[in-house]
Order: structure tokens, then C-alpha cells, then sequence
């Protein structure tokens, strides 16, 4: 039997923080090791009760947020990537791909 009010709780915290830093959160850290030791579980933690959780808040901002981040579960993660933090990201690899290909283009 899963507490999702004990599990969610701690789970919605690390998200407003990813959120607010434009960063990341650890779920699997967070969640029981009983739990996170079965990606079924883990999935239903994230995916049933973290969302309805989060839908009944009243900070539909926070929400809104957490539907455009992105979500990352397999069976060894469980990581949540806030949105502006994804979006960072892929502009520093566009950086990096376009240097690194002028340098393979002039030793070529």
C-alpha cells in the first residue's frame, strides 16, 4: 500500500524547487526504497498520485509547470527536469555540436 500523502508530499517540494532554480529534482531519493525498488510503483507514485496530488493543490502555476518539465523513470532514475532548465540546456548543446563541428570541418 503506497501513502501517497506521506510519498507526494516531499516529492512536490523538490519539484516547486526544480521549478523556482531552474533545475532538477531526485525523485527516486525521496521515495521509500520498498517503492523505488520496482519501476511499476515508482511510475504509479509519479504518474497517479504525484499528479493528482498536484491537481488539487490550488497553485495551478506550479501544475502548469510540472506538465511542460520533463519526466525521466526508468529502473535505475527518476528525475524530473523543469522546462527553462531543459530549454538551457539544449541552447548549450547547440553551442557545443556547432563548435565542435567547424573543429572537425578544419581537421578534416
Amino acid at each position: 500500500i503506497i501513502d501517497s500523502e506521506v510519498i507526494c508530499q516531499p516529492l512536490e517540494v523538490v519539484i516547486q524547487t526544480a521549478i523556482l532554480n531552474d533545475g532538477y529534482a531526485d525523485w527516486r531519493s525521496l521515495i521509500p526504497l520498498d517503492v523505488a525498488s520496482n519501476k511499476d510503483d515508482v511510475e504509479q507514485v509519479i504518474n497517479v498520485c504525484l499528479v493528482d496530488s498536484l491537481k488539487l493543490q490550488q497553485d495551478t502555476a506550479t501544475f502548469d509547470a510540472f506538465v511542460k518539465g520533463t519526466r525521466l523513470i526508468n529502473t535505475d532514475i527518476a528525475l524530473f527536469f523543469s522546462h527553462e532548465m531543459s530549454k538551457k540546456s539544449v541552447n548549450m548543446l547547440d553551442a557545443e555540436i556547432e563548435r565542435y563541428s567547424k573543429q572537425r570541418a578544419k581537421e578534416i
